[in-house]
């Protein structure tokens, strides 16, 4: 936006208003700019009495961005709606294609625009977080990891995970293998770490556990 300053008096009226509206006091203002602090009560006065007749700048500004622009969408938009309702799975080309023939001459973008805006995006169904009484179920898995060691290098590790269904309490811990022997001791060291034993534990289908 372009302000013109008519002369040095405009100028210094204007640096006035907003250096107040950074936060200085009628004092710092007084004495940065060598004016009495009457003649700043003055300036500011003034200002606020042209902001609320409406002849603030920076208002009027903001109104005419408000003002909304025609588009060449406007006259097609009931046959938009109509579509929609009658389609409401249609695509934008397909709208594109349909309005095209109806005389629309714009871009298919303000379409995607618009078709956002009567059409938003479905949302997403809530996730319901599996949970169980306490003390009830635990639940236990196997994660491969491959971790970049210092002295040996690039090895794969298998972490063993065992979550409570109730509280979300979650144990973990690596190991190199993951046969039986390992897998009851890692039981085992969870079931310490947790002080107690779920009445159930549930697996996916690990082979160790499974017979097939």
């Amino acid at each position: 936006m372009s302000v013109i300053i008519q002369n040095r008096e405009d100028l210094e009226q204007r640096l006035v208003i907003m250096k107040t509206q950074e936060g200085w006091s009628i004092r710092a203002l007084t004495k940065h700019f060598g004016i009495s602090r009457n003649m700043v009560r003055r300036i500011l006065r003034k200002h606020d009495k042209r902001r609320d007749q409406g002849h603030d700048i920076l208002l009027a500004d903001r109104q005419v961005r408000k003002v909304k622009r025609k588009s060449k969408l406007d006259p097609h938009e009931e046959t938009l709606k109509g579509l929609l309702e009658k389609y409401p799975r249609i695509t934008g080309q397909r709208l594109f294609e349909e309005l095209c023939d109806a005389g629309y001459r714009g871009g298919v973008s303000i379409l995607r625009d618009r078709l956002r805006q009567l059409r938003p995006s479905p949302k997403k169904a809530p996730i319901i977080r599996f949970e169980t009484e306490a003390g009830l179920q635990g639940q236990m898995d196997w994660s491969p990891y491959t971790i970049k060691f210092i002295k040996t290098g690039k090895a794969t590790v298998e972490c063993f995970s065992y979550i409570l269904g109730f509280s979300r309490r979650h144990y973990i811990d690596f190991t190199p293998r993951r046969d039986f022997f390992t897998l009851i001791r890692r039981h085992q060291d969870a079931f310490s770490h947790f002080t107690g034993t779920p009445a159930q534990c549930l697996y996916d289908s690990e082979k160790t556990v499974v017979l097939r």
